[in-house]
């Protein structure tokens, strides 16, 4: 099970998937779904899930969740390079 959230500040959208299970690629689906909704406000996109590996795929960040700061300061970091 996963849940998805959209967070908007100052007409900018951060997406994250989070999840307490395995990593798996359907995780990306809703995000990849989010990203063409909404291609010119996106400016992150990310993957908590139960595990302790960090990756990347394209442009989407997957961290485990004691990582969660980390993947903010990544999208934070992101924001500020606009």
């Amino acid at each position: 099970m996963s849940v998805e959230l959209t967070i908007s500040q100052n007409h900018a959208v951060i997406h994250l998937c989070l999840s307490s299970e395995t990593f798996n690629d359907d995780f990306l689906k809703g995000l990849r779904f989010i990203k063409r909704l909404l291609a010119e406000k996106i400016i992150g996109c990310g993957v908590v899930y139960g595990g302790d590996l960090n990756q990347k795929r394209g442009d989407v960040q997957i961290v485990g969740f004691k990582d969660i700061p980390q993947l903010l300061e990544i999208i934070e970091h992101h924001q500020e390079t606009l």
